[in-house]
């Protein structure tokens, strides 16, 4: 799977210029029709569970405690009507959890909230998720599953840290997954990686998780790469120390 490019990751996201297109609909009918989206989406059901990983240690990252091991709260929803198959999901979120066990990370609890959405907002398209993120505000990080994508140009994923959030902070801390994406365990770790480590950069190395395209057994990452992960979601309280 080719991932997004992410450099924005680190950089400000530019302020929308589009002035004529949002006369075209008055402020109040906008409004009126956010409220209404917003009222019809729901949380049907909710599970979690947590699973133990043996943790390895990124090949001693500098700076990091090498006995210091990590847990790691997700909260998954998973968009009703997307086509996506709950056990899918399920196996691709808690594999893609124990690739980033090479950081420290030794467990996971994951909820998994079942979202019912107008058919609208199945499918990805980022004012739709903007909206999604805001009615719901889940517990981040969080890793949407949905339709697939109607953006221009189309990505199988994509992430939000906090560089590409300054105007949009709703999405900050959130991975969109689109039906059909390809190497599942692999798109989730790499997905999160970026958020977690607050890098849009890829690596070179086709053996690196981080290469810009995902393949099946695709996983390694260097002791600075797993350094750079627990430092900045260390910060954000995004893992913690068990």
């Amino acid at each position: 799977m080719l991932c997004m490019i992410h450099a924005s990751l680190l950089m400000p996201a530019l302020l929308p210029t589009l002035l004529p297109v949002l006369l075209l609909a008055p402020p109040l009918a906008m409004a009126q029709s956010a409220t209404s989206a917003s009222e019809e989406i729901t949380v049907e059901a909710r599970d979690e569970w947590t699973i133990a990983i043996e943790a390895q240690h990124g090949g001693g990252a500098p700076g990091i405690p090498a006995r210091n091991t990590y847990v790691i709260n997700l909260t998954v929803l998973l968009i009703e009507g997307s086509g996506w198959e709950t056990s899918v999901v399920k196996t691709g979120v808690e594999d893609g959890v124990r690739i980033l066990s090479q950081c420290g990370i030794a467990s996971a609890r994951i909820s998994l909230w079942q979202v019912r959405a107008p058919a609208a907002h199945r499918d990805f398209h980022t004012p739709s998720a903007r909206l999604l993120a805001a009615t719901l505000d889940p517990p981040r990080p969080a890793l949407f599953f949905l339709g697939p994508t109607r953006n221009t140009p189309a990505f199988d994923a994509e992430a939000f840290g906090t560089g590409n959030t300054r105007t949009r902070p709703e999405l900050r801390h959130t991975v969109w997954i689109t039906r059909g994406a390809a190497d599942l365990p692999e798109t989730v770790a790499h997905e999160l990686f970026h958020v977690l480590a607050n890098t849009g950069s890829h690596i070179s190395d086709t053996a690196n998780l981080m290469h810009d395209e995902t393949a099946p057994g695709r996983r390694h990452l260097t002791a600075t790469q797993c350094a750079a992960l627990i430092r900045h979601a260390g910060q954000h309280k995004l893992i913690r120390t068990e």
